[in-house]
């Protein structure tokens, strides 16, 4: 399933999709094209009876950041294809992290803020980098059940994520 539209990069939008798509491809950012002012969908000429849906995933995040990167040099991007049968594995970390988090409000509120302050977003939202939120978390946070739950959401993310590019601005994205 290929979201070609600003913003779908969010584990929340993945999860409507889940049972019904084996990999989910979005941005996290705005995406910057459509279907008659580009090319980058040229990766549909090279699709046959062979290619697996990851492959798909892959082609598509391929052939959008190459895009950008030869007719927009200097936009923001970001692209990602995932794998939807490690879906669950992500939400169960993050619903975990969150409520860690949660229980240590009282304590490391303060913590907890500057690590979603420095978090990269996208656009002119409240949209985070799951993987960014984590390392932040993980590094201004000495509890040590914080810090487990938040390496255990950059572990799920990394089974999750098959492909990722992003420009150079958004250097701290990681697909989700």
């Amino acid at each position: 399933l290929f979201m070609d539209a600003c913003l779908m990069g969010m584990l929340e939008d993945a999860y409507q999709f889940r049972g019904q798509a084996g990999v989910y491809v979005a941005s996290e950012g705005v995406t910057w094209s459509s279907m008659r002012s580009n090319s980058h969908h040229d990766y549909f000429y090279t699709v046959s009876a062979d290619t697996t849906a990851a492959q798909m995933g892959q082609m598509i995040v391929d052939g959008y950041a190459n895009w950008m990167e030869s007719r927009l040099s200097g936009y923001y991007y970001t692209l990602s294809a995932v794998d939807m049968s490690a879906l669950g594995d992500v939400v169960t970390a993050t619903n975990n992290l969150a409520a860690s988090l949660d229980d240590g409000m009282a304590t490391y509120g303060a913590q907890i803020q500057a690590s979603r302050n420095a978090t990269i977003h996208y656009w002119w939202t409240a949209y985070i980098d799951l993987v960014d939120f984590a390392d932040n978390i993980y590094a201004n946070i000495s509890d040590s059940v914080i810090r487990a739950d938040a390496q255990a959401v950059n572990a799920a993310v990394s089974g999750y994520v098959l492909a990722e590019r992003h420009s150079t601005s958004y250097s701290r994205s990681h697909g989700v």
